[in-house]
This record gives structure tokens, sequence and C-alpha cells, in this order.
């Protein structure tokens, strides 16, 4: 993942990690362990708060202006956490990797040991939420009974999203899709009110980090799968 990387991208997910942070931020205990500035704490605790009460109120009532303001309270609540962890816990040498972990921030692998290049295809099953307009993939390693990624990193996925009316887009290598990186199953896309009643076209494949400056990127990428589709609600 990149600047997103140690964030998860699926809300759920994030909001799992929200509740470690806002634990630690505002235990004192921790602050003296780990000489945490009390008014920074204070401060990135207030942004995380900000965003899941804006999440509640969207629950509740999902609304264009709910909607909103929970994505402006998020992305204030990201910026306030890689910034605190820019600070306070990344060089921190009060701080252990497993003290790191717990907040979602894994130690920098220096190794880079080369992954082999992917050969398998992706299998995916999509699914809709019509109530959340998100639409859900379900993706394992084709053939594979497992729904372990096996050795690679994570997925690629390209949407299109395009009226009912016009022609399936052109292949994935067109510059017209869009791109997402999910490194775990499923992935997740929740969609705008005006792109409701439109088709999403989605294809995807396995990807592994690129070893190496100067590397073909598509030297760490697999085949694409068949492009699918289905009507986002």
């Amino acid at each position: 993942m990149a600047q997103s990387d140690w964030l998860p991208r699926r809300e759920q997910g994030l909001v799992d990690l929200l509740v470690k942070w806002v634990l630690w931020l505002v235990d004192t205990a921790k602050r003296t362990l780990f000489g945490w500035d009390e008014t920074e704490c204070e401060q990135a605790a207030d942004k995380i708060k900000d965003f899941t009460n804006a999440r509640e109120t969207y629950e509740a009532d999902k609304s264009p202006e709910n909607r909103l303001a929970k994505d402006e309270a998020k992305a204030a609540a990201l910026a306030a956490m890689r910034g605190f962890a820019n600070t306070s816990v990344r060089f921190n040498p009060k701080m252990t990797d497993t003290d790191r972990l717990v907040l979602g921030i894994h130690p920098k692998d220096n190794s880079h040991t080369p992954k082999p290049k992917p050969t398998d295809h992706v299998d995916f099953t999509l699914s809709v939420d019509a109530q959340g307009h998100v639409v859900r993939s379900d993706f394992h390693i084709s053939g594979s009974a497992s729904r372990s990624k096996g050795p690679y990193h994570g997925a690629e996925a390209r949407i299109w999203v395009l009226p009912l009316s016009e022609s399936p887009p052109p292949g994935p290598h067109h510059p017209g899709w869009r791109s997402e990186v999910d490194t775990a199953t499923p992935w997740e896309h929740q969609f705008d009110d005006d792109e409701i009643g439109k088709r999403l076209y989605i294809t995807m494949r396995w990807e592994n980090p690129s070893v190496g400056k100067g590397e073909d990127p598509e030297s760490s990428k697999g085949p694409w799968s068949v492009i699918q589709s289905v009507v986002i609600a």
C-alpha cells in the first residue's frame, strides 16, 4: 500500500484500529512511558473522535450532507494519525516494534527479498450491498480451495463505471480504468450517489512489490482475470 499503507483502506478495519489509538492516546501511563506530548495526544484523539461521531451520524441517516461530513472528518483523522505516527511513534526510541504494531505500524523491512512474479489468476465473486451502495469482491487464487493470498502481496482491482446504455470498456491496459490494491480479501468499494444504477466493470490480478530501482513495474504483476460486471445499487 502507498501513502495510506499502514492505515486500513476498509472503513471497518480503520474503525477497529481507531479504538486502539484512542485508548493509548488518552492513557496517561502510556504518555509518560513513551514521552508523548499531552496536547498532541489530545488533538489527535479529538480528530479521531470527530470522525467516529460523524460516522455514527451518517450510519443513522445516510444523507449526502452526512456523507460529506463523515468523509471530511475521516480525512482530518487520517492526517492527524499520520502526523502523530511520524513525530511520536515511528522513530520513538522508547517504543518497541510490538508497541508500534498495536497502532498498526509495521517495522520497516530492509531485506528487499525478491518475491516471485505472480503466475496465477484471481478468482473473485461479486456481491452488492444496496443499502450502503457498496460492491464487494471476495477473491482468492484461481483453482485453490484456500482463501489465502498465498505468496502474493495483494490483488490489484481495476474498475470502470459506465451507464447501462454504453458498451463495455476496452481491455484492462486502457488508461480509463481506475486501480486499487487490497492486501486481503474482500475488496470493497463504496460508490457515490451519482453512480447508483450504473454498471461496474472490474478485473483483478495478483501483484508483489517491485524490487530495485528502475525495475519494470509489470514484472511484479500477474495475468488479468476475466472482466466481470454488476449493477451498482
